[in-house]
């Protein structure tokens, strides 16, 4: 089963929807839902607003002077602009490094200078506000991708944070240094927290392996005006560049579109924050040692790296559908049909065994009829059409669990009574259908006129089978069907760009 396309599917919808709704839009980083507004009896330059911001350190043990209070003029209005706040640090003594969503379009265009529009304050004796003197670099704002951009400034003196180059790992502790605005007046406090990084998690679909455009990082926390902030790994090197979360209803999406998979909800959604990973990100400093593995990476999805085909579900599946077919009456040979996409699969009678093929041939087949005309017939019902549901579990970091659940869930019967006639067997089955649709259109009943041969030897050797009906119209059977099986549980198999 290819549960990868339905999942794909699924959270395809559900992204878009979540962060097309998220309070992280233009412009996304302010200290609250409106951003000030600087009449010109109250603004000079943007510098002179940094000057008169209080900015502080929470701890002063570890208070770093390389990563500051960014501020700029995000409409590029002269007397009455609209000032936005992030987080920047440094990356060499004239560079610094925030998010692409910080910096407003009008200052991106090859034409215009950010002089005087954005300026950053550094917790550094002596000189200590630095203003902007050219946007280097940047990236597209999209869902779950890089969010970077590179700003030259003056001459700041000041040692830099050294980045990372050599990936992420799975479960790696973090420390995230911030700058978290005052509530009321202009500025912000420096601060830190601890968190650990999170590969194959639902909060973002596409941080799957250590080369991964994003990933998440579990247990810290994003509020507006830390976009920006750098993601320290514990040797104090910068991994990545905080940029944003998810809200609450992105759960509630992932809550509605999964339900038909069992999954049981979180209720609340963990703390966290979605980080740019610039071990693949070409930095003004340093390009990208290992670019095979991050463009392999750029579009893996966290369903290609996980094995939907392992012992355990296989063995789930087998349980389930054996199950099934025990319900299924043993004076037949099935067919087992299905449909490309579909869950649902069709047990359809092709031959009745004769006698010499079962010990209990009397306890399936009665003779009817007066004396001197008897006829051997046929009447029982059974399991006819089921649904193999599949069961994810999640746990509370949002991580699916590749090891799958199954259960029957079906809403299909059939009673079906022959007739032998000559040497074949004529009758009709009837399905019942009880589920809430067909119920509510009045068509719970559908019978069937059908002749059933008795079963040859070769049949009985070659037993049950499978049939696939695909989206084009082919069917399959027997090799080709084995062949098609086959080659989807090898599609199924975590790609070899998640190593």
């Amino acid at each position: 089963m290819n549960f990868k396309k339905w999942l794909l599917s699924i959270f395809c919808t559900s992204l878009l929807l979540a962060c097309s709704n998220s309070k992280d839009s233009n412009p996304p980083f302010n200290n609250g839902s409106e951003l000030p507004t600087y009449m010109s009896e109250n603004y000079s330059h943007i510098k002179k607003e940094l000057y008169e911001a209080h900015f502080s350190c929470v701890n002063s043990s570890d208070c770093p002077n390389n990563v500051g209070l960014l501020m700029v003029n995000y409409d590029g209005q002269e007397y009455s602009p609209q000032i936005a706040t992030c987080t920047a640090f440094l990356i060499d003594d004239n560079i610094i490094a925030t998010n692409s969503h910080c910096v407003p379009e009008y200052l991106k265009a090859k034409t215009s200078s950010c002089e005087d529009k954005i300026a950053v304050r550094f917790l550094n004796q002596g000189k200590n506000i630095f203003g902007c003197k050219e946007v280097l670099d940047y990236s597209e704002v999209k869902i779950f991708q890089k969010d970077f951009a590179f700003l030259k400034i003056e001459s700041t003196k000041i040692s830099p944070l050294k980045i990372h180059k050599a990936g992420l790992s799975d479960n790696e502790p973090l420390k995230i240094i911030r700058m978290t605005p005052n509530t009321g007046f202009k500025g912000g406090v420096l601060e830190t927290e601890t968190c650990k990084t999170t590969f194959n998690s639902l909060l973002n679909f596409y941080g799957a392996t250590p080369w991964s455009p994003t990933s998440v990082a579990l247990g810290c926390e994003g509020v507006h005006g830390n976009s920006g902030s750098p993601v320290l790994n514990q040797v104090g090197d910068v991994v990545g560049i905080l940029q944003s979360n998810v809200e609450e209803g992105y759960r509630l999406l992932i809550k509605m579109n999964l339900a038909r998979f069992g999954l049981s909800d979180i209720p609340n959604l963990p703390r966290h924050v979605q980080f740019t990973n610039l071990s693949c990100v070409d930095d003004p400093i340093n390009h990208v040692p290992f670019r095979e593995k991050c463009d392999a990476s750029s579009k893996l999805l966290i369903t290609d790296c996980m094995n939907f085909q392992n012992e355990e579900t296989k063995a789930n599946d087998k349980k389930v559908a054996e199950q099934w077919k025990s319900k299924l009456s043993p004076i037949f040979i099935y067919k087992f049909k299905m449909i490309e996409g579909d869950l649902k699969r069709e047990a359809i009678p092709v031959c009745v065994k004769t006698r010499n093929m079962m010990t209990n041939y009397d306890q399936f087949v009665a003779k009817k009829g007066l004396i001197g005309f008897r006829k051997e017939t046929i009447s029982l019902s059974y399991l006819m059409n089921t649904q193999i549901a599949s069961h994810f579990r999640m746990d509370e970091e949002y991580r699916l669990d590749s090891s799958l659940n199954f259960s029957l869930d079906s809403n299909y019967y059939s009673s079906i009574n022959l007739v032998r006639e000559g040497i074949s067997w004529q009758g009709t089955y009837t399905q019942l259908d009880t589920s809430l649709l067909a119920t509510i259109m009045n068509k719970t009943t559908r019978q069937i006129q059908i002749q059933l041969p008795d079963c040859s030897e070769e049949q009985l050797k070659k037993g049950e089978y499978g049939q696939m009906k695909l989206k084009d119209g082919r069917v399959l059977e027997n090799e080709d069907f084995d062949k098609y099986i086959a080659e989807l549980n090898e599609r199924t198999k975590p790609k070899a760009q998640c190593k």
